[in-house]
């Protein structure tokens, strides 16, 4: 039993955010590697809709000296993914200019990436080539000249180690919760509602609490630690606990507007559990609980890859949304299951038959039916976020993102024959102590199956999405 415990909760510890988008340059005007004559301004277009506030380019000149550049300004206000900066006179010195640009995704996740052109030294003109006119600025790129920013030009730091681990930590409290709320409305009024379940029940309360309270706490320091490495990636360490540059960065950006919304519902869960504590009427107080919970549910959509998709993006908003309820009905109610209810019926009484061997099997047998259901809508969804952020089925072969998801799939394949075994021969055969211990050993290799797909999971978060 410790070991199943430990095994989910490394499980959910590892579940990561899907794979995050990443924001790259994909042309300009002077293109990458361009030679020109002289420029009077710089175009750059993204591969995404990015956020102004914290959009920049610098140009770097032969001599070392930064090119005097006006503001970047958005092109087209609505889509926010291509912007012009003016020089504030003719660049014509020759030599090679370097290019840093920044910018920050929808998601939230800044990307920096760099390039060069080339000024020459204008030819001196020929009595033919005086009665042609010259363009004095380079026109706008075509198809032919787009540059293709690989991962190589582009980083972010979105995919370091500590960005990681956060992200882990804020999911193991969502899909915590999520199992939290479930296991409590849902699964123990319908499984212990029998004559002579009364101490199960008060006991499995009890262990859920603590189980919810442990993933609250988990929730704030999330909380917490999402919103300094996200000021420390915007603004730099010097300025990450600026109070302007932290304001303008949750109210400006979208990222910053789902985390408010997400520190709003997780100061709702912490009063709804210290309410619950004390009151003896403790339903009511986890309804509005399990309200804030689905508020949390939303965060991830609103602040990850998918609010950065521009063609049907409500349905990759809605479809993220969920695919992460899902997975903590999954997920989540499994570790509650396991850490809270089944030690609760050790505090049965003696009788013919064995109640704990029943209170177990309705347990056991009442979270079924729900896992069912939750597995068959994370395949669904999970299918649905494929197919928006692969562009062709090739991309499974001939991409790093490809390649990984379809490892990922295959691994998936193991822990749902895994879960097949454990509903239809493990669960029927529920009848005795014996069988009592055979579920938690099955749905212990049935979590650590899981372990490989959420670890293949965590390196999608590393890589870019074709």
């Amino acid at each position: 039993m410790r070991f199943t415990s430990i095994i989910t909760g490394v499980s959910l510890l590892l579940l990561p955010a899907a794979a995050n988008a990443h924001t790259a340059l994909t042309s300009s005007s002077p293109a990458k590697g361009a030679v020109v004559t002289s420029f009077t301004e710089l175009r750059v277009r993204f591969s995404e809709r990015v956020e102004p506030n914290y959009t920049s380019v610098k140009v770097v000149g032969p001599d070392g000296v930064a090119v005097a550049m006006g503001p970047l300004t958005p092109v087209d206000t609505s889509r926010n993914r291509e912007f012009v900066a003016l020089s504030r006179s003719a660049v014509t010195r020759p030599g090679v200019y370097t290019v840093t640009w920044r910018a920050a995704g929808k998601d939230g996740h800044p990307a920096t990436g760099s390039f060069t052109f080339s000024v020459a030294e204008p030819a001196r003109p020929s009595v033919d080539s005086l009665q042609r006119a010259i363009p004095v600025e380079p026109p706008i790129p075509s198809h032919a000249d787009t540059m293709t920013v690989h991962a190589a030009e582009s980083t972010t730091p979105s995919s370091s180690p500590v960005a990681v681990a956060v992200r882990w930590l804020n999911f193991i409290a969502l899909l915590g919760l999520i199992g939290a709320v479930t296991f409590r409305l849902f699964i123990l009024p319908r499984a212990l509602a029998g004559p002579g379940t009364v101490q199960m029940l008060t006991a499995a309360e009890h262990h859920v609490w603590r189980f919810a309270a442990v993933a609250t706490l988990v929730a704030v320091i999330a909380l917490v630690a999402r919103l300094i490495l996200q000021s420390v990636a915007m603004h730099g360490a010097q300025n990450a606990f600026d109070g302007d540059h932290l304001r303008m960065m949750i109210t400006s950006t979208r990222w910053g507007q789902a985390w408010l919304l997400q520190l709003v519902a997780t100061v709702a869960v912490i009063v709804t559990l210290l309410v619950s504590r004390n009151a003896r009427e403790t339903r009511h107080a986890w309804i509005v609980s399990a309200a804030a919970v689905a508020t949390l549910a939303v965060v991830p959509a609103l602040s990850g890859h998918a609010s950065a998709v521009d063609r049907f993006g409500a349905i990759a908003i809605l479809s993220d949304i969920v695919h992460v309820t899902a997975a903590g009905l999954w997920l989540g109610t499994l570790a509650a299951l396991i850490t809270c209810g089944l030690p609760a019926t050790s505090h049965a009484g003696a009788g013919q038959p064995d109640p704990r061997i029943h209170a177990v099997a309705q347990l056991v047998d009442t979270f079924s039916r729900l896992a069912v259901v939750a597995v068959a809508v994370v395949i669904l969804t999970g299918v649905t976020n494929a197919v928006l952020h692969l562009h062709a089925l090739a991309d499974l072969t001939s991409t790093a993102y490809g390649r990984t998801l379809f490892i990922k799939v295959a691994t998936l394949l193991v822990v749902l024959g895994t879960g097949f075994y454990n509903w239809r021969y493990v669960r029927p055969s529920l009848a005795t102590a014996e069988s009592t211990g055979r579920i938690v050993r099955s749905a212990s290799i049935e979590i650590t199956a899981g372990i490989l797909v959420i670890a293949i999971t965590a390196i999608l978060v590393a890589l870019p999405t074709p």
